[in-house]
């Protein structure tokens, strides 16, 4: 199975002409079950499915119905983190190691301020707003995993559907739910995060922005086809996301699914 899967990349490789899109978005995918006309796919995180589903889907399903010989849906997956347990050695100054925990505690809640003035949700999403139906039941559980338990199970969280499907709303409610919480949430639309890096890009400080990303407790972006097609934002985006999964912190995305190269 994962043979002929690789032999699809390579006729998509062929097809796109792009060695850096290719190595970023789809050298390293997976295919991890075949059943029942289905085909799982494993790749990195939602805004590498984001990509392939804007960008080569429909030649994904070209290519793999030639290769195995019959029509066949492809659903991607992300890859299932799990925290590592760490092992902390014991400060040999105690007051000292008191300390600096206090100080580490009132700069994260002065981040954790700063970006909810800088970074405001919409004050009336909450879980016990949302309309909950058959078709979003599924999303609206993970979200209240994500806000349960963050940076474990569902990390991270790409909600994917049409317009209207309360996509927005449940960012939102995550947001609104974390930030009760005290963490410190960095949550805007794709547009606002390209906009952040342009901007950071001309005034020459890009670490700056970057450092502000990586220091949060979760990061939510609503839309991120919106960094589709944008190489050095993507390249930002990616640098974040890494990070942030590294250390286990959470990372929630919608994504317009009627945008996709179906």
């Amino acid at each position: 199975m994962q043979k002929r899967w690789k032999t699809v990349l390579g006729l998509v490789e062929i097809q796109i002409g792009n060695q850096a899109d290719f190595d970023a978005y789809l050298a390293n995918t997976q295919a991890t079950s075949f059943a029942d006309g289905v085909l799982h796919v494993t790749v990195k995180n939602g805004f590498i499915a984001a990509w392939i589903r804007q960008r080569v889907m429909r030649s994904l399903r070209r290519f793999t119905a030639q290769v195995f010989d019959q029509e066949i849906k492809i659903e991607l997956e992300t890859m299932a983190y799990t925290s590592s347990d760490v092992l902390v050695r014991e400060g040999l100054a105690g007051d000292y190691t008191q300390w600096a925990d206090v100080r580490l505690q009132q700069q994260h809640a002065l981040m954790a301020r700063d970006n909810a003035r800088s970074f405001p949700t919409i004050p009336g999403s909450t879980f016990e707003r949302f309309e909950s139906s058959d078709c979003n039941t599924q999303a609206m559980n993970a979200s209240q995993k994500v806000v349960e338990n963050p940076g474990t199970e569902f990390n991270p969280l790409t909600i994917t559907a049409e317009t209207g499907q309360g996509k927005t709303h449940l960012l939102n409610a995550i947001a609104n739910q974390m930030r009760r919480e005290n963490l410190n949430v960095v949550c805007l639309t794709g547009e606002e995060f390209v906009d952040s890096y342009v901007k950071s890009s001309r005034a020459g400080n890009v670490d700056a922005v970057r450092d502000r990303y990586r220091g949060v407790d979760a990061l939510l972006v609503d839309g991120i086809e919106r960094l589709i097609g944008k190489a050095k934002t993507q390249s930002f985006f990616l640098n974040v996301v890494e990070h942030l999964i590294s250390n286990q912190k959470q990372l929630v995305f919608t994504f317009n699914s009627s945008l996709s190269d179906a």
